[in-house]
């Protein structure tokens, strides 16, 4: 089941025509990992306040293609990440130098550290700038996260091995301090942040939407790193993916998980 205004890149088929062909199976998306990924609007009236969950089921491969877009240079294949989901605010793209800005409000990945096994689930957050992934406290309170400096606010380590299939959810907490991360049903993270970095983030995508630079659209399948010049694709089969603008509960995240397991069975039959 597809949401509205979804748009294909990277499937060409004659006269520049998407091809869907390759991009389904009978229960999944599949993602070359050289240049395909989905595009589709957000929806603003999905304010996360309190803050967000992402659920996502699927499988992936050896690493994808990372490219410097600024040059149009491919990256040497060390660079192990694998865009996920990205939330976009593409008036920024078009108005400035994007590759320059921190213009995604929030961006979602995997590493995978030895290049065919992904290992490790990062997500970032930027505001209206980029300067607040790196900050390590807010009002002299501790944000608690595990990377502050870093292009990552956490990284949590969890084994995705390649060729074998994986359901994870994140929940991010902001109005309770907490984020929290499930793995095949079953908490493997969960770790106090910092609600007054949330507060001070909210108050910086209020500021993105004065700026002309709010989120208007998601990325998936792609996204970027360390330099938002550089797009890193993921080389995967998606068999399901979610996005809630609010914290799903311990009970939600490990039932979804039964039901996106379940139902994929069922498709594969």
């Amino acid at each position: 089941k597809l949401g509205n205004g979804i748009e294909f890149h990277g499937y060409d088929g004659e006269n520049g025509e998407v091809d869907l062909s390759q991009a389904f199976t009978e229960s999944s998306f599949v993602f070359d990992g050289q240049d395909d990924y989905l595009e589709f609007p957000y929806d603003s009236n999905n304010e996360f306040d309190g803050g967000f969950s992402m659920e996502f089921y699927g499988l992936f491969h050896e690493n994808g293609r990372h490219v410097n877009v600024a040059t149009n240079q491919e990256l040497p294949d060390k660079d192990t990440y694998a865009g996920l989901i990205n939330l976009v605010r593409s008036k920024a793209l078009k108005e400035e130098n994007w590759y320059d800005l921190g213009y995604e409000a929030v961006r979602c990945g995997v590493y995978n550290s030895n290049g065919t096994s992904a290992d490790r689930f990062c997500f970032n957050f930027l505001g209206a700038d980029s300067e607040w992934s790196s900050l390590s406290k807010v009002s002299g309170v501790e944000t608690g996260w595990t990377n502050p400096g870093a292009p990552w606010n956490q990284i949590v380590n969890i084994p995705i091995p390649e060729g074998k299939v994986i359901h994870f959810v994140v929940v991010f907490d902001g109005e309770n301090g907490k984020e929290k991360l499930f793995s095949n049903g079953s908490k493997v993270s969960d770790v106090n942040i910092s609600k007054e970095y949330w507060g001070e983030y909210l108050k910086n995508l209020d500021k993105s939407i004065k700026d002309n630079r709010e989120i208007d659209k998601v990325w998936f399948g792609r996204g970027t790193m360390s330099s938002g010049r550089y797009l890193h694709y993921s080389h995967m089969e998606c068999y399901s993916c979610k996005l809630y603008s609010r914290p799903l509960t311990d009970n939600e995240a490990m039932e979804s998980y039964k039901k996106s397991v379940s139902y994929h069975d069922f498709l594969a039959k």
